[in-house]
């Protein structure tokens, strides 16, 4: 493939990923704020 080809396959992946461990991060911050005072309710 061109660069000009995998670039936007690239920024794809990272955007993805980056989104992924935006989540996941909120998801444990909000996770271990919860679990300060008791067990979240699920």
């Amino acid at each position: 493939k061109e660069e000009g080809e995998r670039l936007p396959e690239f920024l794809g992946r990272a955007c993805d990923a980056l989104k992924a461990a935006i989540g996941n991060g909120m998801e444990t911050a909000m996770n271990r704020y919860n679990n300060d005072d008791d067990k979240p309710v699920h």
